[in-house]
């Protein structure tokens, strides 16, 4: 599968200080700063780690390219002098290191990857960190090469700063290949026959992630995620019923077919809104801080909304016709101060008061079948001609639109336009 990865940054290249911004943005590029260095999951088995394994770790992760370190010891503690040794060291070498004994980073599963994701959008918050390449079952055949297709496609989801799994220890400086995480993970440490060659990877790494970095991401579209726990992130199946002209009637058939309940393939979701991207907002995001401005639900982390979107049934809420009375209280104040609400059939419009326009704002009652928001003034971000790309949309920190400019791809990006 062919997967394009692509960034449109076109609000941030106009505007009075283009020439200063411009030199800046080539200096950062081809110098990223720390924010931009991936960092890695650092694994001391307690038994097996010498001082001279320590230094040789970190001055290997300096010289490859790699920001910071978090430090998961693996059982039975860790030792508090070899400890500060390690944290000397990564001071020395300008590495930041992070003692974490939680193993509560998100992976890059989707559901915890829009976790994050939506999190960083609603609090504005610039860097979305998340691991990856965590692997089960090691086969020893990763590379960058192979490696680098999944990596484009996270950042194009909306990661921006990669946690490499698992950096394992060595305290021997006479054997190799080393230890290793019990086939968990991605082997990734000095011992690693393409480790040297990799730096070329790496220096790309941090060139995406700085670029990642810049802008305010751009997602017209909000969802909310519902009164249940665990209140997670809506995955696009569960807002095929909702937005079947969106998903198209392929996606809609294939869904009929495998049922609510069964699992969906990453694989099946690219670009799953053809053209549109979205966040999730939880019930107590909506209440506290969701205004509308301009027609649109505004954030005080940047986030900016053309449509809230409440999703229909599934499993992990069955019953999404009852609204808390905080919640539609919320909703009725923002629809009339000029949001759209978009809610599938059943009680949620009549909570509202039912009816297409209510105050300043607009109720649609779903299933929506459009192929586009065009009838709401909304444009898609892009306009692919081939349906396996992803991408990520940001504009400039200070533009209060919707979006930049609709871009459409053709297979070759000399060939793309503006539309």
């Amino acid at each position: 599968m062919k997967v394009g990865a692509l960034l449109f940054l076109a609000g941030m290249m106009v505007g009075p200080g283009y020439g200063q911004e411009k030199a800046m943005l080539e200096k950062s590029f081809l110098h990223p700063p720390a924010s931009a260095k991936p960092w890695v999951s650092w694994y001391w088995t307690p038994a097996s780690v010498s001082k001279e394994g320590i230094r040789a770790d970190l001055e290997a992760m300096k010289e490859e390219g790699i920001g910071g370190v978090y430090l998961m010891p693996v059982k039975g503690g860790v030792n508090k002098s070899l400890m500060r040794f390690a944290r000397q060291e990564a001071g020395r070498l300008g590495l930041q290191f992070v003692l974490d004994t939680s193993s509560r980073m998100a992976d890059i599963s989707m559901g915890a990857a829009l976790d994050a994701i939506s999190e960083a959008h609603i609090y504005g918050k610039p860097v979305v960190q998340a691991e990856g390449f965590r692997e089960l079952k090691m086969t020893w055949d990763e590379y960058p090469g192979m490696l680098k297709t999944l990596q484009d496609r996270n950042y194009a989801l909306g990661i921006n700063r990669l946690v490499f799994p698992v950096f394992t220890h060595n305290p021997r400086m006479d054997r190799r290949p080393g230890m290793m995480q019990d086939g968990v993970g991605l082997y990734f440490q000095r011992d690693q026959t393409w480790w040297k060659p990799a730096k070329a990877w790496i220096d790309y790494t941090q060139r995406c992630q700085w670029l990642l970095q810049q802008g305010r991401p751009v997602a017209d579209i909000a969802v909310l995620t519902g009164k249940e726990i665990p209140c997670r992130s809506i995955l696009p199946d569960r807002l095929v019923s909702t937005l079947p002209g969106l998903f198209g009637k392929e996606v809609v058939a294939r869904k009929a077919k495998r049922g609510m309940n069964k699992g969906e393939d990453p694989e099946d979701w690219i670009d799953p809104l053809h053209g549109y991207a979205y966040d999730c907002l939880n019930p107590d995001v909506l209440i506290r801080l969701a205004t509308v401005d301009k027609g649109q639900i505004v954030l005080p982390g940047g986030g900016r909304y053309s449509v809230l979107v409440l999703p229909g049934a599934h499993p992990l809420s069955p019953d999404p016709s009852l609204l808390p009375a905080k919640v539609a209280e919320k909703l009725l104040q923002l629809v009339q101060d000029g949001a759209t609400l978009l809610t599938n059939k059943g009680g949620d419009a009549d909570q509202l008061g039912g009816g297409s326009n209510i105050g300043k704002g607009r109720v649609i009652k779903g299933p929506f079948r459009a192929t586009s928001f065009d009838s709401i003034r909304l444009e898609k971000d892009l306009i692919a001609l081939e349906s396996d790309y992803r991408w990520a949309n940001a504009a400039s920190s200070n533009d209060t639109g919707s979006s930049t400019s609709p871009c459409g791809y053709r297979d070759e990006s000399r060939n793309y336009g503006m539309q």
